[in-house]
């Protein structure tokens, strides 16, 4: 079987309400880093799923999705005022998607560490 990869996945869609669907897919999916922003752990048979799920949603003359891969978690940077509120929120049981997102809002609290800490760890 194949190993899952980072990926980050990033969305312009031009009608509400596929904007909707897809912000509602992505939710499931992914690791919010902006409103139309997330980042994947998946394996590519999982992408190519993915992205058939997503062309049912797009119009692909309208529309645009872009997927690209990262060799590691720790090539994505935060900055500025917007380090997505969601990741801070506690959760009793945390799937593997909050624990990561609970580790990225820990390494944006200690900023001044981030990025040169995190491929140790």
């Amino acid at each position: 079987m194949a190993k899952a990869q980072w990926y980050l996945l990033a969305y312009d869609i031009t009608h509400p309400k596929r904007l909707q669907k897809m912000g509602k897919l992505m939710q499931k999916k992914g690791i919010p880093l902006q409103k139309s922003v997330y980042c994947l752990l998946a394996t590519p048979q999982q992408i190519d799923a993915l992205l058939q799920h997503i062309e049912t949603i797009i119009h692909l003359k309208h529309d645009d999705v872009r997927i690209y891969p990262i060799d590691d978690i720790s090539a994505i940077w935060l900055y500025g005022s917007d380090t997505t509120p969601d990741l801070a929120k506690p959760h009793p049981n945390p799937t593997p998607w909050q624990k990561m997102k609970l580790w990225i809002h820990k390494k944006w609290q200690t900023r001044s560490k981030f990025p040169t800490q995190l491929k140790g760890e």
